[in-house]
């Protein structure tokens, strides 16, 4: 569903811990002009959206509005903001790198800010940067988005902002120029903005999704959680454990069929962070070459009334997100 600035995307990211190439259309004049047939150039060259990792049906139909998406904005000066939505660890990071690759300011440089970690009493010089002399800085220094200049500015826990700062930010999204503290000529600048917000469902509760569509007007991506595309965890696990066996120079190691069981029947109050962190640890403990469900923490047994507070609270965000899908189509 799509109103007119604003694109629901339901379905769930897979992110692994790929590299986020080039697209294929970005190619130099020099490289497409080698003898190899553009068609196996194409083919041969890695597409950033190798970095999702899933084949569940909402991973193949995420991959599918992304690249509707980047159509819609590929003939747009000025494209809109994009806004993140997902709990912890369900891949927003990633989604911006690959949003990023595959965008139209892929040759720009990808600046990552997390937001939290920016001290309150800071936070207007290094967004938008000072002039020289002002709020007695003896020298000048450029913001977030003048340092994005042509590439793309990622806004990580956007929700930590007030609204004032969240209309300052818009109207930079919308006029493309900042100015900075103590100057009185705006900086044009050409880096598209993506955000991102933890945790959207229980942020229902208490209106900070309405609060940041109203003050940004973006068009928003919302990642559900690990728990909800289960038919990618065993995709995921081995694509993790071959990553840190490579790391670690190690033979590849497999995981026992118990192993698998215990990692399909486990939550994943991390999401998929949360596995590729369990998936390191197991590969660094293991001496062998099998994964063992010992060598996991986690028990299902143990977890079993962990599991059924989380299927509880799954059926109330699903409800809630429906009631925000139909106020975001109103």
């Amino acid at each position: 569903m799509m109103t007119r600035r604003e694109l629901l995307l339901g379905g769930a990211a897979a992110f692994g811990a790929a590299a986020v190439g080039r697209p294929a259309w970005a190619a130099t004049p020099a490289a497409s002009s080698s003898a190899v047939a553009p068609a196996e150039t194409a083919a041969a060259r890695p597409s950033p959206f190798d970095a999702i990792i899933g084949e569940s049906p909402a991973v193949v139909a995420l991959r599918d509005s992304l690249r509707a998406l980047l159509d819609r904005m590929a003939g747009l000066s000025r494209p809109p903001l994009v806004l993140l939505l997902g709990e912890t660890g369900a891949g927003k990071d990633l989604a911006a790198q690959v949003i990023h690759a595959a965008g139209p300011r892929s040759n720009g440089p990808f600046l990552d800010i997390h937001v939290p970690a920016i001290p309150r009493e800071t936070t207007d010089g290094e967004l938008w940067g000072w002039a020289k002399g002002a709020s007695t800085h003896p020298t000048e220094k450029s913001g977030v988005w003048e340092d994005a200049h042509g590439g793309t500015l990622y806004l990580d826990q956007i929700g930590e902002l007030g609204a004032g700062m969240l209309r300052k930010i818009r109207r930079v999204v919308e006029t493309g120029s900042v100015r900075r503290l103590g100057d009185t000529q705006p900086r044009e600048t050409h880096a598209w903005t993506i955000a991102s917000c933890h945790d959207p469902y229980a942020l229902i509760e208490k209106r900070m999704v309405e609060k940041l569509r109203a003050h940004l007007n973006p068009v928003i991506i919302r990642m559900p959680p690990l728990r909800v595309r289960r038919d990618d965890i065993q995709l995921l696990a081995d694509h993790f454990v071959a990553e840190a066996c490579r790391a670690c120079d190690k033979p590849l190691m497999v995981l026992t069929p118990a192993a698998r069981d215990t990692l399909a029947e486990y939550v994943w109050p991390g999401n998929v962070r949360e596995l590729g962190n369990m998936m390191e640890a197991a590969v660094f403990r293991c001496e062998d070459r099998e994964i063992s469900a010992d060598s996991l923490p986690v028990d299902p047994r143990r977890d079993a009334a962990r599991r059924a507070e989380w299927r509880r609270r799954a059926k109330r965000r699903a409800a809630s997100a429906a009631r925000l899908a139909g106020r975001f189509q109103r």
